[in-house]
């Protein structure tokens, strides 16, 4: 869980000094949102059935291997996430 709210942190970095939010750039913080609010009253199995779909297409899913250091930093960050999910749900 900390590493998803710190990948939401990481979002909001330099959107305090901006008039207005583009929330559709903002991925997981609109996933939150959408996980926590539930507007159209969905069930959890329907919710997270829908994060899923979205996140086949996720680029956090794929790997540059062409660049040792960039693969590294993608690694570092985001498995912690990925495992988190995939463990939670």
């Amino acid at each position: 869980m900390k590493t998803l709210a710190l990948a939401i942190a990481n979002e909001w970095k330099g959107k305090e000094s901006k008039k207005k939010l583009d929330l559709p750039s903002m991925v997981l913080t609109t996933l939150a949102y959408e996980a926590i609010d539930n507007p159209f009253n969905e069930t959890k199995d329907a919710v997270v059935s829908s994060i899923v779909e979205y996140l086949k297409f996720d680029t956090v899913r794929f790997r540059d291997t062409c660049h040792e250091e960039l693969l590294e930093k993608q690694s570092r960050h985001w498995d912690p996430l990925i495992g988190w999910f995939e463990h939670t749900f």
